[in-house]
């Protein structure tokens, strides 16, 4: 077969699904040497991070304007490298593929299909516009895909429920998470790290973002509660937000990092804080594990199928309950030592190489 895959996301600054992108094409490519494949970009990959084998290149395609890129030169490059199937895994993709092609859509979530009581609309005007294209191409490819792959059985119940598609079209492929991530990054030490950016020795680590649905307000308040009912002396570093600090320097933002400055935010992290309202996998709290990181992740969504019972699990709308779950964890270094073993048993449940077999799989089926 000849297969094309969209990695656009996959070069560049890779956030979670250009990592996920990455690593599936990282171990196809290493497990199958028979088929062809071609990867779609709208860069070149200047890092060099796709990997290079005999049956595989690389196609820069323009413009680089997300819709077009997607809905024109997508499909018209498929049309002309005669692919027998294409692999869209970023959520969107053509909703008028060329006719003949098996189309295969990894839909991670159905974020932009939910309501807005659960779902509030980001403030980013860029963010909302995005969001009303996704919700149209989701709508559209849940019904044309001939396959759809996502990342948990949350995610699939959502695509059947809110965007009517065919449970016989749609399989749950759950993503991977290297045991040692991260630890082939730590080129600087943890406390070097933090003190960067102005934080001290013990700290509680929060992704947070623009978007509502990072929960990350509610997330500072909740920290800040729960140092005042313990008296405690840990900052809260804010990875993903560039802000002044807060609260005398207690709460730190550190925007953007690269992932060997973020591994070592990981490792001496004292707890990793996720309350995040939904989410379609999840990598933040297995990465936080890998690292030996004990978790505090919300209880809804695809969270409790990630994390089993190696996290402590909250209601990201209670600000009590958030507050009280981090008070009770920074002050029990036994539980703390409890979470952290049952996390490295947790991540060695998800395999890369097992995704990539399994998506082989779908590809070849008829």
């Amino acid at each position: 077969m000849r297969i094309g895959i969209d990695a656009r996301l996959a070069v560049g600054r890779r956030m979670g699904i250009g990592k996920h992108t990455l690593h599936l094409v990282r171990h196809l490519l290493e497990l199958d040497r028979s088929n062809e494949y071609l990867l779609y970009l709208s860069q070149p990959d200047l890092e060099g991070v796709l990997p290079t084998a005999p049956n595989c290149r690389q196609v820069v395609l323009s413009p680089a304007f997300y819709p077009l890129w997607e809905q024109v030169a997508l499909p018209r490059a498929a049309r002309r490298d005669r692919l027998d199937a294409l692999h869209c895994t970023l959520n969107t993709g053509p909703v008028r593929p060329p006719h003949g092609l098996k189309l295969v859509v990894t839909l991670h979530d159905v974020i932009y299909l939910l309501p807005r009581d659960i779902m509030p609309p980001s403030p980013s005007r860029y963010q909302r516009l995005g969001a009303r294209y996704r919700a149209w191409v989701t709508r559209a490819l849940a019904k044309r895909a001939d396959l759809i792959i996502t990342s948990s059985r949350h995610s699939r119940s959502d695509l059947l429920r809110l965007a009517g598609a065919p449970p016989e079209r749609v399989e749950v492929v759950y993503p991977g998470m290297d045991p040692a991530w991260g630890r082939d990054l730590l080129s600087n030490n943890a406390q070097q790290v933090s003190r960067r950016y102005g934080a001290s020795a013990e700290y509680v680590l929060c992704l947070g973002g623009v978007h509502p649905r990072k929960n990350t307000e509610r997330a500072i308040r909740a920290f800040m509660a729960a140092q005042r009912r313990r008296g405690g002396s840990e900052q809260l570093i804010v990875v993903g937000l560039e802000r002044p600090p807060l609260e005398g320097g207690r709460v730190i933002f550190v925007g953007y990092l690269p992932d060997a400055e973020l591994a070592a935010l990981y490792a001496g992290a004292k707890v990793f804080l996720y309350p995040s309202l939904y989410e379609g996998f999840g990598f933040p709290p297995l990465e936080a594990m890998a690292m030996g990181t004990p978790v505090i992740c919300s209880d809804t969504s695809s969270l409790p199928e990630v994390v089993g019972d190696a996290a402590v699990q909250v209601d990201p709308r209670d600000e009590e309950a958030i507050s009280r779950a981090i008070a009770d964890l920074l002050s029990s270094p036994d539980r703390r030592a409890a979470l952290v073993a049952a996390g490295y048993r947790q991540v060695k449940r998800f395999s890369w190489q097992s995704c990539a077999r399994r998506t082989l799989e779908l590809y070849l089926e008829k």
